[in-house]
């Protein structure tokens, strides 16, 4: 807010900046506007139910919602590229969907049984190990031949599905 006397062209809040907006509250007559007596409008992502921790993130359970006010830092308005993420903490129905409430989604669970994709030139070697840990994308996990015994690592690919690691 500033005085009467200040108000120029830089200062000044013009009719189109208005457009769409309303009021935060009662507004006497004759008052200057100023950007505290105003909300503006912004769409994010929200839950459309409660959202328990660990579950991934789809378009089943969330929705894209108009709000008013500031637009919350880091607050999502698109899930493009949001496939084998989950939600790091309970998010209550309506909440806004921020990127820290985030993370890659745990595709392989300790015990599961994977398949393993090695490919060495023209030959590509497939086999079902058994998981040692819970891995998430990309992650580096311990896996075991059930038949011989022996342990490897591998990278997680995808649910159920590692690359060996090199």
């Amino acid at each position: 807010e500033i005085g009467v006397k200040q108000i120029n062209p830089k200062t000044q809040l013009l009719a189109s900046n208005v457009k769409g907006a309303k009021a935060n509250k009662n507004i006497p007559k004759d008052t200057i506007l100023s950007e505290s007596h105003i909300s503006y409008p912004y769409r994010a992502i929200a839950a459309k139910e409660r959202i328990l921790r660990n579950t991934l993130i789809t378009s089943e359970n969330t929705i894209i919602k108009k709000f008013w006010g500031r637009k919350p830092s880091g607050a999502l308005n698109s899930l493009k590229n949001m496939e084998n993420t989950e939600i790091s903490r309970s998010l209550r129905s309506g909440e806004i969907v921020k990127i820290n409430d985030l993370r890659p989604a745990k595709l392989i669970s300790k015990g599961d049984i994977v398949t393993l994709s090695y490919v060495l030139n023209s030959l590509e070697l497939v086999i079902s190990l058994e998981s040692l840990e819970d891995g998430r994308l990309g992650e580096k996990i311990r896996l075991k031949n059930t038949e011989s015994g022996e342990v490897i690592k591998g990278k997680v690919t995808g649910k159920g599905s590692v690359d060996m690691w090199r």
